[in-house]
């Protein structure tokens, strides 16, 4: 949604590549949003809104990584904490 909505502007990438800590990591959120307060007092040590799950992405990487083209594409990576091989 985010690439096909526009959000990392004329950057190529393959979406299917991106894992949920990808998209956390990616430099486009505004960092002066102010949380609603359901949000705030729901998980008062994020700095995003979670809306569902059981499991939160560590916020230490939220919004670090600017976008670039073919980004992830020959990274892998291994579920739940989606690590990857250093280089990448």
């Amino acid at each position: 949604m985010l690439y096909h909505g526009g959000a990392l502007g004329d950057v190529t990438i393959v979406p299917q590549e991106f894992t949920p800590r990808d998209i956390m990591e990616l430099k486009i959120y505004d960092k002066n949003y102010v949380l609603p307060a359901e949000c705030a007092q729901n998980d008062p040590h994020l700095p995003y809104c979670q809306l569902d799950g059981l499991y939160e992405i560590a916020p230490v990487f939220y919004n670090t990584v600017e976008p670039y083209n073919h980004m992830n594409e020959h990274c892998a990576s291994r579920a739940p904490q989606y690590l990857r091989p250093a280089g990448c």
